[in-house]
């Protein structure tokens, strides 16, 4: 509808200016995968190894994180994922914000990448609507749903 496509660019355009915001931050930014997910990481003997660099290359440390908040739809995974990441580099509350803008992104971009294969047209017309009141709207608003996504 015109409402939902006029809340998914006003998400778009705040995820534009938090991504600007993470450039200007010294030292969080640098080679990233882009592309991290399930499909495109090995678990081995306890050792997680990213693969499939097609997508890499410069921007925020933490988009990558965002993007792994989507693929596991269990939330202790999730929380493991952040809590994994702050003993190498911590986050803060104020983090939070740019992986939930990241997390958004990731999901524009599945949509984008599926736009034109019509199989997938009944998922967006039924998880559209959650999309947008779960996630768009609060970014929109300034409320944090991270918290209820890794279940904190």
């Amino acid at each position: 509808t015109n409402d939902m496509y006029n809340e998914l660019y006003e998400g778009a355009k705040c995820i534009c200016n938090k991504m600007d915001q993470e450039n200007e931050r010294e030292g969080w930014h640098g080679l990233i995968h882009s592309d991290l997910g399930l499909g495109n990481i090995i678990i081995h003997d306890g050792i997680v190894s990213p693969i499939d660099f097609g997508l890499c290359g410069h921007g925020p440390f933490l988009f990558d994180l965002g993007g792994l908040m989507g693929p596991f739809d269990y939330n202790p995974l999730r929380r493991a994922v952040i809590d994994g990441y702050s003993k190498h580099r911590p986050i803060n509350q104020n983090d939070y914000r740019s992986i939930e803008a990241f997390f958004i992104s990731s999901i524009y971009f599945f949509m984008s990448m599926h736009l034109h294969n019509s199989k997938i047209h009944e998922w967006f017309g039924r998880r559209l609507p959650s999309v947008i009141s779960d996630y768009v709207r609060p970014f929109i608003n300034g409320s944090q749903f991270l918290d209820n996504l890794i279940g904190s």
